[in-house]
């Protein structure tokens, strides 16, 4: 059995599981083996997101016989994104590599991805190329979903959905709600990162059954759009809700004025619509700006809660260590 030694990791890799174990043996064989290769300390975070089908003793074995192998077992299923965000928070690697257990996304292409992340990127996203996928029910859905995702957010990364490798204190400075595995690369570059991305190999699906469906296209969508209103608003919501409250205070003035014209003209079949509206107007104003203060208060409060900053200072120097380096996130003012 390799011996593992107490110094400082290099490489980590993060992979939630929920019910994979056939395909957790050749995974953890494969990826032990590139890694071991690289000549690098490294440790292989595998996270049993609630598994049913004996992945979690399967892996508890396979400790035993891998050193480097780190099984993290949550009690009950909490979906992708919770399990990818409880590796990256176990994780202590210089860097963290993020990819699935189902073999669709090749170890072998991880020595490229950390090889580019050397090059000062705070995140390299793989663009699987050729993936033998469903036309009509994941390649469609899914360039569909990454066009938006660029459109939205301004990140030109064309997959956001690939094998993925960051910097280890990123990673574990994001604290992943449910859903924002999926877009990644997109959420780094909100935060001021560089991001880049570079072709990978794609294979078909070691064994088991994908566990994709029709249903993450509306969860997509609903991301797209909330990724959105994060970029109008500029990480406050006040200022969304401020301008939305500021043109209805507007349109109340007009609609006050058209009143008070019809009114002194004597057009008064007209003065009681206009006046309902008027406090239609006046009251979604106020609406508006009480509902941004109130996410404004509550985005302070989640902040605080999980410790999650807005913006992102690079680092000063452009090949420093992740231990000495400036690039953190901070909370904002």
């Amino acid at each position: 059995m390799k011996t593992f030694r107490s110094v400082p990791i290099e490489i980590s890799t993060v992979t939630p599981m929920r019910n994979e174990r056939p395909c957790l043996a050749e995974f953890v064989r494969r990826v032990d083996a590139v890694l071991w290769s690289l000549g690098v300390e490294y440790e292989i975070v595998i996270v049993n997101d609630g598994s049913t089908d004996g992945t979690g003793e399967l892996l508890d074995d396979l400790a035993t016989t891998y050193s480097h192998l780190r099984p993290v077992h949550l009690h009950r299923s909490f979906g992708q994104a919770t399990a990818t965000d409880a590796g990256f928070q176990r994780s202590t690697g210089e860097y963290v590599v993020m990819l699935d257990g189902d073999l669709e996304q090749p170890p072998e292409e991880i020595p490229r991805l950390i090889e580019e992340a050397r090059q000062g990127f705070d995140l390299v996203s793989g663009r699987r190329m050729n993936r033998d996928i469903h036309k009509y029910l994941r390649a469609i859905p899914s360039r569909a979903a990454n066009w938006l995702l660029r459109h939205v957010t301004g990140c030109q990364v064309r997959d956001m959905g690939g094998i993925k490798c960051l910097r280890g204190d990123l990673a574990r400075a994001l604290h992943l709600r449910p859903g924002q595995h999926r877009f990644l690369p997109a959420l780094v570059h909100l935060h001021g990162g560089r991001v880049t991305e570079i072709p990978v190999t794609t294979s078909p699906r070691f064994a088991g059954q994908s566990h994709y469906g029709l249903s993450r296209i509306v969860d997509v969508l609903l991301d797209v759009i909330s990724l959105w209103f994060q970029k109008l608003a500029k990480g406050r919501p006040l200022y969304l809700f401020g301008r939305i409250g500021l043109l209805l205070l507007a349109a109340t003035s007009l609609l006050g004025l058209g009143t008070l014209v019809a009114f002194v003209s004597g057009a008064t079949s007209v003065v009681w619509t206009l006046l309902i509206l008027s406090a239609i107007g006046g009251g979604s104003s106020l609406a508006a700006v009480l509902c941004g203060v109130g996410l404004e208060l509550l985005s302070e409060a989640h902040a605080g809660i999980v410790d999650r900053s807005h913006w992102h200072v690079a680092a000063t120097e452009p090949n420093e260590n992740a231990q000495s380096s400036a690039e953190e996130f901070h909370r904002a003012a």
